[in-house]
């Protein structure tokens, strides 16, 4: 059979060379003639997974990500033990009395919620807490917890609501034990 221009089939799923007739064909008829390779390539219909769709499928992905990337811990308040790892801090700030006090903090790895305490109105709801406030009676944890800033650790103790003007951050814990 000669090398005959191609022309589409009417069910479009193919090429078909016998239903062509040489004398009648024209350059109109045969899909991409006269255009570079690239363009004729470009032109014809792709098979498989388009492409578009692998876009929207990632899009979507992502935009679901920072839903689950920021679930965090759910802790509770005070009497409940807690257990927190993170990173500890120093911090100055100066008290409406006008005096300077420095305080620990400690910087979460993953954030976390607390919940509202029924029996104490204080003791509200927040969600992603990132840092919680550092405080001890004992001054061996006071000093370690200096020993240890900028070192990752894990404190344990109980967690309540600032209320005063002595709390910096939302939530203080009151550390009982530095690992």
């Amino acid at each position: 059979m000669p090398n005959l221009p191609l022309k589409r089939d009417a069910r479009n799923e193919g090429f078909d060379r016998s239903s062509v007739d040489p004398t009648s064909v024209s350059s109109a008829t045969v899909r991409g003639a006269g255009r570079p390779l690239a363009l004729r390539w470009a032109s014809q219909p792709k098979e498989g997974f388009p492409l578009q769709y692998l876009f929207l499928t990632i899009f979507f992905f992502f935009s679901l990500v920072p839903n689950f990337a920021f679930c965090g811990q759910v802790i509770q308040y005070e009497p409940v033990v807690v257990e927190l790892s993170g990173t500890v801090h120093q911090g100055k700030f100066q008290h409406p009395n006008g005096q300077w006090v420095h305080y620990s903090f400690i910087k979460l790895k993953v954030p976390v919620e607390i919940r509202a305490d029924q029996e104490n109105e204080i003791n509200c709801d927040e969600t992603d807490i990132s840092e919680i406030q550092l405080y001890s009676n004992s001054e061996r944890i006071g000093r370690t917890l200096k020993a240890k800033a900028g070192r990752c650790v894990i404190v344990t103790g109980t967690v309540f609501h600032e209320h005063t003007a002595w709390h910096i951050r939302p939530l203080v814990m009151i550390v009982s034990q530095v690992l």
